[in-house]
């Protein structure tokens, strides 16, 4: 995961986005995905706009333009040192002042890890007398099957 040192305004929650052209996102759009469109130029910004005043809102602006970036009202992303490429994943939030690349696309291996065990916190998250002799069961290295 790389940090990218950006600028982040107008997302209230932590929010997994992958970076798109503005003439790309037809093609790529979907309604469950959230996407930053890179905007070079005056006119992107006012298609951009256009599509967020017609109801497209799972979009925002990702901009090299400081000015750009003040002047927009929604969700926002100034990165001016090209870090950010087209097909990234990138995780942005507005408390912390960098992006992280989850996947760049044009990396030749991207690893996730995944497993099959219950962390600490399902298991908190229980009732303390449902909880107690699970977690017990857990770390004494019997194998439990969970419902």
């Amino acid at each position: 995961m790389r940090k990218v040192s950006a600028r982040v305004k107008g997302f209230v929650l932590r929010t997994i986005a992958r970076v798109v052209l503005l003439e790309q996102l037809t093609k790529e759009w979907k309604s469950e995905l959230q996407y930053l469109v890179r905007i070079t130029s005056y006119c992107e910004t006012e298609k951009l706009n256009a599509l967020m005043q017609a109801g497209l809102n799972n979009v925002a602006l990702l901009t090299a333009s400081k000015e750009s970036f003040e002047a927009w009202y929604g969700p926002a992303v100034f990165e001016d040192r090209g870090a950010l490429w087209t097909g990234d994943v990138v995780a942005v939030s507005e408390n912390i002042n960098h992006a992280h690349i989850l996947i760049r696309e044009s990396d030749q291996h991207h690893t996730v890890f995944l497993t099959n065990r219950c962390n600490r916190g399902q298991l908190t998250k229980r009732k303390k007398s449902y909880a107690k002799p699970r977690a017990a069961s857990v770390a004494a290295g019997k194998h439990y099957h969970w419902a």
